[in-house]
């Protein structure tokens, strides 16, 4: 492979560095005990008659075996994340209930990431992922298939957060596009490679400067929905682009945590217990929709709507309170729609095939609050409110047989 890159220059775009996870790769092999026999080089250092190669090989494995039992006993202690549920949108709420992906627990409080740490830490990364998706938001922990391919999954999507293996990634998706002729897919993938080429200490350096007062604007991460703005928000030092993202559920800016630009992150939050209820109860609940009927939403839009779902106050209280007074004490009946003791319980596992009262009393505080929020958008973004008039113009139309006569998202 290295030798097909050093030929054909062009594809190092992907590729930039292919020694890297490779080694990383052969490395994390050798270490994992019952894998090692699938590297020649464990098993000719094992069959070594030199006392140095055997040795090497055994310390190896002894090293692999102490990292998969430390990071069994901080699953167990419920001391580390992995990448969270593999699902992008319940991922999402894992996120905004204030879990940070691939990271340990200090006993001072603080997560510490240990992402970057490859390829001594791969152990956590991917017993920690699939012991998440397989069994602590698996809903259904009865059937093996189900268990043995959600974890599958989980195993893929560690993997897949490797940021060495993003151009793996990508090849992929361009592949399957190429294979099925899904041209939104062959397009997203055209646009990670271009994104890609844009160097990320442009943003990284702006970033760090605004936490010591070298530049103004908003701090934290920042929503883009399609090409042009996922572009212009790489380089947001050049186009000052600043929609930044807030927790649909608080209302508050999503901002970076302390470490994020030296690739180890650190954070005192703690998971919130409400918001981890809804992580619990899987696909059953939705992060709003980027677009209204059929209208798309643009970046500036959609974080506007975030916020203003979780912050506006309905009869006093905002989504997240609302939300925990019904969970916890029942008072929140006149949003949810339903009566009944909630019993909560932070160990509940969620069938979904099962219509439970609770989620359906969420459901209904959710949508009422997303719907107030939209209107709320509209209201303040006249050229949005003529374009959802269009749409439900266009629908009037189609309905009664005729053809539409507004053309949206243009």
């Amino acid at each position: 492979m290295h030798n097909a890159l050093v030929n054909r220059p062009e594809f190092q775009v992907v590729f930039p560095f292919w020694r890297t996870p490779w080694n990383i790769a052969v490395r994390a092999i050798e270490r994992t005990p019952g894998l090692n026999i699938l590297s020649k080089t464990a098993r000719a250092r094992f069959a070594s008659k030199d006392p140095n190669q055997r040795a090497q090989a055994i310390g190896n494995v002894a090293l692999g075996g102490l990292l998969y039992g430390a990071a069994v006993s901080y699953i167990i202690d419920g001391s580390i994340t992995g990448g969270g549920p593999a699902d992008p949108d319940l991922n999402r709420i894992w996120r905004n209930a204030g879990n940070q992906p691939y990271s340990i627990k200090l006993p001072s409080g603080k997560w510490v990431s240990y992402n970057r740490l490859d390829p001594i830490m791969l152990p956590f990364v991917f017993l920690s992922t699939v012991y998440e998706n397989a069994w602590k938001f698996n809903d259904n922990r009865e059937e093996l298939d189900d268990i043995v391919g959600a974890g599958l999954l989980a195993f893929t999507k560690a993997l897949g957060d490797r940021t060495y293996m993003s151009g793996m990634r990508i090849i992929m998706d361009g592949l399957q596009a190429s294979k099925t002729n899904n041209l939104d897919l062959l397009e997203r993938t055209g646009g990670q490679l271009a994104i890609g080429a844009i160097p990320s200490v442009i943003m990284q350096q702006y970033e760090m400067g605004q936490e010591v007062g070298l530049y103004g604007g908003a701090e934290g991460f920042r929503e883009a929905i399609n090409f042009t703005e996922k572009i212009t928000r790489k380089l947001a030092p050049v186009t000052g682009y600043a929609a930044i993202k807030h927790n649909w559920l608080t209302g508050e800016p999503i901002a970076s945590p302390f470490g994020y630009n030296t690739g180890i992150p650190v954070t005192s939050d703690q998971p919130d217990p409400v918001l981890m209820e809804l992580v619990r109860m899987g696909r059953s609940i939705d992060p709003p929709d980027t677009k209204i009927g059929n209208v798309e939403l643009d970046g500036y839009q959609y974080a506007e709507l975030n916020r203003l779902i979780g912050s506006t106050e309905i009869q006093g209280l905002k989504l997240r309170d609302a939300l925990e007074q019904f969970m916890m004490d029942n008072s929140a009946g006149d949003l949810s729609g339903i009566q009944g003791k909630y019993d909560f319980d932070p160990n509940r596992v969620y069938n979904q095939n099962h219509d439970d009262f609770r989620i359906k009393g969420v459901k209904n505080i959710i949508r009422i609050y997303k719907d107030l929020g939209r209107k709320l958008l509209m209201r303040d973004n006249p050229d949005l409110m003529e374009a959802h008039i269009q749409d439900r113009t266009n629908s009037a139309y189609v309905g009664a047989g005729y053809e539409q006569v507004f053309d949206l998202n243009q």
